[in-house]
């Protein structure tokens, strides 16, 4: 028996029985919080959102953790990202999303004169 449209959250769909997944077409990189910076700190940290039918992203919840600010940071990355839509029957809905934003330091560039 097919499954049809889930709804996750309230208004905000899961991917499967025909609902499809957002696509990430705009995206930047984290900035780093000085306390993890100077901890040395690197790896990745979880987010649950939901993409609207805009295309926008919702933050929704962190689900892992790697301490020194760097959840806030996550999110505010989050935030700048853009997203085409997930539709049902092709039309565009707010469908939930895991997304991966990784946190990796630069070998600092010494420039030679």
């Amino acid at each position: 028996m097919p499954v049809g449209p889930f709804m996750l959250w309230p208004g905000v769909y899961r991917v499967g029985g025909g609902v499809s997944a957002p696509r990430l077409i705009s995206s930047q990189p984290p900035e780093y919080s000085d306390e993890a910076r100077l901890a040395g700190i690197e790896g990745e940290i979880l987010v649950q959102i939901a993409v609207g039918e805009d295309g926008m992203p919702r933050v929704y919840s962190v689900i892992d953790r790697l301490g020194y600010g760097l959840a806030a940071k996550a999110i505010e990355c989050v935030h700048r990202w853009r997203f085409s839509p997930g539709t049902l029957n092709g039309k565009p809905v707010r469908v939930a999303a895991t997304v991966q934003v990784s946190f990796r330091l630069q070998p600092l560039q010494i420039g030679s004169r």
